[in-house]
């Protein structure tokens, strides 16, 4: 399936580095998860699936990826907006992010969206970095695509 194959190979668009198994995500998914991949379809014509986003229960990121072939299209900004819009309001996305992150494309992405990295601890010192995202932020930054562009998103 090309959602795996994205998430295993992706390096440059890629929220934390994390590499998974289709087993993984089948656990995710059993557990309440959700993936969701996005084609894109500009003025050059049909690209195919480019996108794959993985969301756990309780609203966490734990994959975001992005071909490099379409970066710069306005793809990531897309469907930012589309993913503020289907999670709602309520409570904010975590997304899993890490060091890496910060120099690649994706770190500056989410720092043009004005979200910064956060360390978080859980009681015992523990962390993971990660990115607190409000909806509206993402919906927001999904404004700043090119109009040509559109991304559909299969859940």
């Amino acid at each position: 399936e090309r959602a795996v194959q994205l998430i295993t190979k992706t390096t440059q668009f890629n929220l934390n580095g994390e590499r998974r198994t289709a087993e993984e995500g089948d656990r995710v998914l059993s557990q309440g998860g959700r993936l969701f991949v996005g084609a894109l379809e500009d003025r050059h014509g049909s690209h195919g699936e480019v996108l794959a986003c993985v969301l756990e229960p309780g609203g966490r990121v734990s994959a975001w990826v992005m071909s490099c072939r379409v970066l710069q299209r306005g793809v990531e900004y897309a469907f930012a907006g589309w993913l503020g819009g289907a999670h709602g309001d309520g409570v904010p996305l975590r997304l899993a992010s890490s060091p890496p992150a910060s120099t690649a494309p994706m770190g500056q992405f989410l720092r043009q969206l004005g979200l910064a990295e956060h360390e978080d601890r859980d009681a015992k010192g523990a962390g993971s970095p990660e990115v607190v995202a409000r909806p509206a932020q993402l919906r927001a930054g999904g404004q700043a695509h090119a109009p040509w562009v559109r991304v559909e998103v299969a859940a």
